[in-house]
């Protein structure tokens, strides 16, 4: 973890600028929990570009390991809040015009994994972020990557 990032605890919200931001976040963060995530936190470093920080917990009945579907989903999800957390007022996520999930390795059920994204690039039209999910050892088991539409109000 890069120093200077305080932790904090899951339910409350770094960066979080009003009540219509916070709403998104929430919204957006929704959507994947059924499926194992948990957003720790996220914000915005030094240079304005966002991250945020999470862990999936991957558990299937029958031991399976989890889909690329389940995986893109839950990548994409830590990308797009990492992007809303460096959003300056009055820009709205859009959607994304690309998305690449690329697995290095199985993601067996019954464990946790650690998941880190950031902004890697931000316009006034487009944004660009990175994913990782890591297994206990360290390992990035799988990458993702995406772009998004970045819309104003």
């Amino acid at each position: 973890m890069p120093s200077g990032r305080s932790a904090h605890p899951p339910d409350t919200v770094a960066g979080v600028r009003d009540d219509d931001h916070a709403e998104r976040v929430n919204d957006i963060a929704a959507l994947a929990a059924p499926f194992g995530l948990v957003v720790a936190r996220h914000g915005v470093d030094g240079e304005d570009l966002g991250w945020a920080e999470g862990h999936f917990d991957h558990v299937a009945s029958d031991g399976s390991r989890a889909s690329v579907g389940v995986l893109s989903m839950v990548l994409s999800t830590l990308m797009e809040l990492a992007i809303e957390a460096a959003l300056p007022e009055g820009a709205r996520l859009g959607a994304a015009s690309s998305l690449r999930t690329t697995p290095e390795g199985p993601v067996p059920s019954g464990h946790r994994y650690a998941l880190r994204a950031e902004v890697v690039g931000l316009s006034a039209r487009a944004a660009r972020a990175e994913a990782s999910l890591i297994d206990e050892d360290g390992r990035v088991l799988v990458r993702g990557e995406a772009t998004y539409h970045v819309t104003r109000d």
